[in-house]
């Protein structure tokens, strides 16, 4: 069977490299990984998982609600905020994330209504500004959080990597994947973008 012959040359491939001293063993992983995604091991022949549009919508709906921030982000959509360095998207993103563990709605006066929200995990991915800047900036926001919404205990979390990341890389992938796993944040706030691929030049390739 070719697939089968094909699993064979790729493990020989990875035995090869294990044995060798010049990879590192996060190098043999991600190798590992990525022969293992080329190889096509779908069943072209089994029942589809396809259902109909009515089954679709008439599944079980989430009890929790189909919103993170009402009216702003809903679960399990992604908001990307595009801005000229300096405009604010840090600040924007740690006070979303900070109200939001703190049942506030970013967007909404206190006479507004509603402007109470059920409150959620937070988590903060910081990848680039320094630790005086955010200071400054999580002082404001708690203040003002606090005065609206005083609470004893949130569950707004920080993931700091001033330096960034870089997803490519096995060991980051994996530290980023544990601090989620871990916390299970409903919201998560991360960037800037470009920090989390780190390279050799300015590019923002």
């Amino acid at each position: 069977h070719a697939l089968r012959r094909r699993l064979i040359a790729e493990a020989d491939s990875m035995s090869r490299m294990a044995r060798e001293v010049s990879y590192s063993p996060v190098e043999v992983l991600e190798s590992a990984q990525c022969a293992l995604a080329s190889l096509d091991i779908m069943d072209i022949h089994r029942e589809p998982d396809d259902i109909s549009v009515e089954d679709f919508v008439n599944r079980p709906r989430d009890p929790s609600g189909r919103w993170v921030i009402e009216h702003v982000l809903r679960r399990q959509h992604k908001l990307m905020l595009v801005a000229g360095e300096g405009h604010g998207k840090s600040y924007l993103l740690r006070f979303m994330a900070v109200c939001a563990a703190y049942g506030v709605h970013p967007f909404r006066k206190k006479n507004d209504n509603p402007w109470k929200l059920p409150k959620i995990n937070t988590l903060i991915i910081d990848l680039e500004n320094p630790e005086d800047a955010m200071l400054d900036s999580f002082e404001t926001i708690l203040k003002h959080v606090r005065r609206v919404s005083p609470q004893e205990e949130t569950v707004s979390r920080l993931w700091w990597r001033p330096s960034g990341i870089d997803l490519r890389s096995r060991s980051d992938l994996m530290e980023l994947e544990n601090v989620i796993a871990t916390r299970r944040p409903a919201l998560v706030c991360l960037g800037p973008l470009y920090a989390a691929f780190i390279n050799d030049s300015d590019s923002w390739e």
